[in-house]
């Protein structure tokens, strides 16, 4: 524009020259009002480009936001599951005892009172409140995995595949969620979501109860994204898996450095009441 502009102004000194006809005020006067009109142009081009940056970091911050909230709720679903987890062992402990009572001849027992009762309610009760919250439809049971194997789509983007592979974890359809996760991590692993994608891993390990596999998992988390909010439940699962096989001193260890380096969390929460029920 600027150059079109001193090009017009050239030919116009020329003519005016050639002709005979101009003085230098004339010529003079004709310079200032080119130059008036090209810083005029000047000042409407940085206008438009300050707007159009404007706007580009307006459109990066929605973007920042969405995906915070997307790796939010992925966080919840977690804890979620570590509740139910959890539920699940309580009540599984109380089943054994009182199995134990009933073959040693001491009759049934109801040991779901005091304490213990409490205990479980609080922990329905949170599973309850969350899923209330964020409109979640409760797991179908584990058990009941789907056999067809999923269609051979390709994801449009990491997102897409993420969420396809963590709604068959939700379905306990492990195997193929794992594969699932192994190939978004092969194609994605510097993402928001890849940290959550290696502990869906070790978890769907978990679950199986393959606990020694689980722990190996659980280590790439650890070592992988050690900046990432998973470190601490990766730690937290290795310490269960431990207990799992046997080795109580090993998961009293990791229980204890999960206290104390990541305190006020919730895994250091369940890590505390962990290492008080292994004494």
């Amino acid at each position: 524009m600027k150059s079109k502009v001193l090009v017009t102004a050239a030919l116009l000194a020329v003519v005016f020259v050639a002709g005979g006809c101009a003085t230098q005020d004339e010529l003079r006067h004709v310079s200032r009002n080119l130059d008036a009109k090209i810083t005029a142009v000047q000042n409407t081009m940085s206008g438009f480009q300050e707007s159009l940056e404007q706007e580009i970091e307006s459109r990066r911050e929605i973007e920042d936001a969405v995906k915070s909230v997307r790796k939010n709720q992925a966080d919840v679903n977690a804890d979620i599951i570590q509740l139910r987890d959890e539920l699940q062992r309580v009540r599984g402990a109380l089943e054994e005892v009182q199995a134990r009572a009933l073959q040693e001849g001491a009759g049934s027992l109801d040991l779901e009172t005091g304490d213990t009762r409490e205990v479980l309610k609080d922990i329905e009760a949170r599973i309850q409140s969350i899923e209330a919250e964020l409109g979640i439809v409760k797991d179908r049971p584990r058990a009941a995995k789907k056999t067809s194997a999923p269609a051979p789509e390709k994801p449009r983007d990491s997102e897409t595949m993420y969420s396809e592979a963590y709604g068959l974890f939700k379905e306990g359809n492990y195997t193929d969620s794992r594969n699932k996760f192994r190939k978004f991590l092969e194609l994605f692993p510097k993402t928001e979501y890849s940290d959550n994608a290696q502990f869906w891993i070790g978890e769907s390990y978990y679950f199986e109860g393959e606990y020694e596999q689980a722990i190996l998992e659980y280590q790439k988390v650890i070592q992988d994204y050690p900046q990432g909010s998973r470190v601490p439940n990766s730690l937290l699962k290795q310490a269960l898996s431990f207990e799992k096989l046997g080795d109580t001193s090993s998961a009293r260890l990791l229980l204890q450095g999960v206290v104390s380096d990541f305190p006020g969390t919730t895994a250091a929460e369940s890590a505390r009441s962990k290492l008080l029920e292994l004494q």
